[in-house]
């Protein structure tokens, strides 16, 4: 949460000529580590309930008043900005345009019909040929991503029931994302998509591989197979000459350490408080969009 927060502000704060701030770009992997840590706590929550329903119901009550929240005042904000004028250089990239409002919410404009996708979670699902107002909007690609896991994850836990079938699962993910980035680079390249390199990359069907090494890590800790599936991914880290994944990789195997750490088995508590902690980092990752406008 810290690292998306440091992209973020470094995004928007002024820092003086001449200083090289491009290490801040490396917080945009807190995404993707997000997705770990979340794949291995919610996995541990689903497998001990046994209603799929108040799972789901679960889900929608913490996510939904603070994304939709977000959503609105973002979406007020942009049509006060080009309705007025407002010259602004934000991460929302608008220019203050002083549009009518007929203009602003009409059906072709990026805050009129279009902009509904955000409140289906349909941001990264759908091409569009302004990739930062309809599928990035301050960040909220990841929503997609979420939505996604949350809705597949308690099937998946229940036709996977163990560290074999979920590995060879996660496995199997990894090589399919190869082939369908490729396939659908091919299909779309011809398009007037934006940003198409993005728009791939963070489909929800390739993040969900982040959030199956959590899954498979908590699978590996209840069955004692942190050793193999440790060794496991530093063989792919090496191999795949620590290209794509390969932080992913290495967060999975040290989130793994210290779970199995006696720290932590001696204070079960400790697990409860980063489930805790994680909750309100996802509620404070919504709510710091606002300040991205």
């Amino acid at each position: 949460m810290c690292m998306v927060l440091i992209i973020h502000i470094g995004m928007k704060v002024p820092f003086p000529n001449g200083y090289n701030f491009s290490w801040i770009y490396v917080g945009g992997k807190g995404v993707q580590l997000f997705f770990v840590l979340s794949g291995y706590l919610i996995c541990n929550s689903v497998c001990h309930i046994k209603n799929i329903n108040y799972f789901y119901k679960k889900r929608i009550a913490r996510i939904i008043p603070g994304y939709y929240f977000a959503l609105i005042v973002g979406w007020l904000y942009a049509i006060i900005v080009n309705w007025k004028g407002i010259p602004v250089n934000r991460m929302l990239h608008m220019q203050g345009l002083e549009l009518p409002l007929s203009e602003l919410i009409g059906a072709d404009s990026v805050y009129g019909i279009p902009f509904v996708r955000y409140f289906f979670f349909l941001q990264m699902f759908i091409p569009s040929s302004d990739f930062w107002h309809l599928n990035n909007l301050n960040g909220l690609w990841t929503m997609s991503s979420f939505a996604f896991f949350y809705v597949i994850i308690p099937w998946i836990v229940r036709f996977f029931k163990n560290f074999k079938s979920i590995f060879i699962f996660t496995a199997i993910l990894f090589f399919v994302n190869v082939i369908f980035k490729k396939i659908l680079f091919l299909i779309l390249k011809d398009s007037r998509v934006d940003e198409l390199n993005n728009f791939i990359s963070f489909q929800p069907i390739i993040t969900l591989a982040c959030f199956m090494l959590g899954v498979t890590l908590y699978y590996a800790i209840v069955e004692n197979k942190m050793a193999f599936y440790s060794l496991v991914l530093l063989l792919y880290i090496i191999f795949s000459n620590f290209s794509e994944n390969s932080y992913e990789c290495i967060f999975t195997i040290v989130l793994g350490i210290m779970i199995t750490s006696p720290t932590f088995i001696n204070h079960p508590s400790l697990i409860k408080c980063i489930r805790e902690v994680s909750d309100m980092s996802f509620s404070v990752y919504l709510l710091h969009m606002i300040n991205s406008y």
